[in-house]
């Protein structure tokens, strides 16, 4: 059985190539450059024949492209934190409409914590003064925003230790 070796696909510096023997390593050390240096960015991204951006998807991928996914999950969950914390804070306030956010919505649109729209919570029982807050349904969505929150801090925390055990690690 006769093996064919890979294509080299990417082309390196002179001086990167005197370090990296594989066409492989080659290949890694050009996207590591790449991501340090921002070069990957949105206007390499080609949309499929027949099909074109709309203004609001180009806007999408301009906001994705200025905060990563982490970044942005984790600014909208402290301010999803803030807003349950003054609902709670403001619950015998006559007149208070609790607000929220819709974290789920806000980040697959692209959304970040400064554009993204405040909702006002329908309550499940009126009351006397027109306080729409419900102590024990803020409770639940402060403990609930709060766990996601450590969650969404516990994967960047991996990522960053995935990558720098990766670059400990690389031989060259």
């Amino acid at each position: 059985m006769k093996i064919e070796p890979i294509p080299l696909i990417f082309s390196n510096p002179p001086s990167e190539q005197s370090r990296v023997s594989s066409p492989a390593g080659r290949a890694f050390s050009i996207s590591l450059q790449n991501i340090a240096s921002g070069t990957l960015a949105v206007n390499t991204l080609s949309t499929p024949v027949g099909l074109s951006l709309t203004q609001s998807s180009e806007k999408i991928l301009q906001t994705k492209s200025k905060q990563s996914l982490n970044e942005r999950a984790l600014g909208l969950r402290a301010y999803k934190q803030e807003l349950l914390a003054s609902n709670i804070a403001n619950a015998d306030t006559p007149g208070y409409r609790a607000v929220d956010i819709n974290v789920n919505d806000a980040l697959r649109t692209g959304k970040t914590k400064d554009n993204v729209e405040v909702q006002f919570r329908i309550p499940s029982q009126s009351s006397a003064d027109g306080n729409t807050v419900d102590m024990d349904v803020e409770r639940a969505q402060f403990a609930k925003n709060g766990l996601m929150y450590e969650y969404t801090v516990d994967r960047v925390r991996g990522y960053y230790k995935m990558m720098d055990d990766l670059i400990r690690n690389t031989p060259y």
